[in-house]
């Protein structure tokens, strides 16, 4: 599952970037939603719930809203996968 969330990751926030240059709002929704899908294998992320906030923001069309968001994300995204990481090979994550 890391391998699969890594190599998803960028191409999600890219394609989230791509909709906010293009104000496509439905394309956000689209791609925050399948992050928080990637991201939901992993409870407890914050990146699920800023996920679903993006999703929210995007069904809304507040785009300045998701903008705000986008860094949050790749922020908690990072972080997750820290986690993991530390995780896998059995150090504590701080």
């Amino acid at each position: 599952m890391r391998d699969a969330l890594a190599r998803q990751t960028p191409v999600s926030l890219a394609n989230i970037h791509s909709a906010l240059e293009c104000n496509d709002a439905q394309a956000l929704y689209q791609a925050a939603h399948k992050l928080k899908g990637s991201v939901s294998n992993f409870p407890g992320a914050d990146a699920i719930e800023i996920a679903s906030s993006l999703e929210s923001a995007a069904t809304a069309a507040d785009l300045d809203r998701a903008r705000s968001l986008v860094p949050q994300l790749a922020a908690a995204l990072e972080e997750l996968m820290r986690r993991i990481e530390a995780a896998l090979v059995g150090t504590p994550s701080s």
